[in-house]
């Protein structure tokens, strides 16, 4: 019995905008302005190049699947800005300066709401997302749709990264289901409008779906599947003890 659905933020149900060079430029401008105004004297180019060198610092932690904090991250670019106030109420700040640069282009990537209002008729809904906790929050409020998930788990608040088991672990713990499988996989011509990246499933459930639309073959056609719940179906199950599925309502 399927039991819960984990669901990622950007760019699968939330869209940051369009033009994503314009936007960082004014979330960028509008933090440089917040720090000259409190008397630190950094230009947009200062910013940026600091901002550029803490991204690669956190690569190979990031390939590791590990992730900084959201006041670690902030304490590093201040850092090595030579800015001495480093305190979570500072940050805080600095932080609200930035997302308000994406405020005007954050939308919900429709019918998210649609969807995630008819799943939460049947189950346990979670958001499990590689991003900075504050933002991916925001962003949900934003969108209306944060108050649908029962549970949400972000990167940077568990110090892991997906695919890493960890992450969705936390999060099916929090919403007391035991999985079957955990992780991710990235089937071939992926379904849209949503990719979905773990539920609770159990084998006997499995083994009847992947008979039933012959889930086993590549590629494998959604529209075989003619049900909503049947629709959140196993896209494939590999060696790796992975499970993927996906979400699809139509409107």
């Amino acid at each position: 019995m399927i039991k819960a659905i984990l669901f990622d933020v950007h760019g699968t149900i939330i869209d940051k905008g369009k033009d994503r060079d314009k936007v960082l430029t004014t979330a960028r401008s509008n933090v440089v302005s917040f720090l000259n105004r409190h008397g630190y004297k950094v230009s947009d180019s200062d910013y940026y190049q600091v901002w550029l060198q803490n991204l690669k610092k956190y690569r190979q932690e990031w390939e590791e699947l590990n992730e900084v904090s959201f006041y670690e991250w902030y304490r590093g670019i201040l850092l090595d800005l030579q800015i001495d106030r480093r305190d979570e109420k500072f940050i805080d700040e600095m932080s609200d300066q930035w997302i308000a640069g994406f405020s005007h282009s954050t939308t919900e990537i429709s019918p998210a709401k649609a969807v995630l209002t008819e799943l939460k008729n049947d189950f346990l809904l979670g958001v499990v997302s590689n991003s900075m906790g504050k933002n991916a929050r925001v962003d949900l409020t934003i969108t209306g749709l944060i108050d649908l998930f029962d549970v949400i788990i972000i990167s940077s608040e568990v110090g892991k990264r997906k695919p890493h088991p960890f992450i969705f672990e936390s999060a099916l713990q929090q919403l007391e289901v035991k999985p079957s499988r955990v992780g991710e996989h990235i089937m071939k011509g992926w379904i849209t409008p949503f990719q979905v990246y773990a539920l609770y499933v159990d084998d006997e459930t499995l083994l009847n779906l992947i008979n039933e639309y012959h889930l086993d073959e590549e590629p494998f056609d959604i529209e075989k599947v003619d049900d909503l719940r049947s629709r959140i179906a196993v896209a494939q199950y590999g060696q790796t003890s992975v499970l993927q599925v996906y979400a699809h309502l139509e409107t």
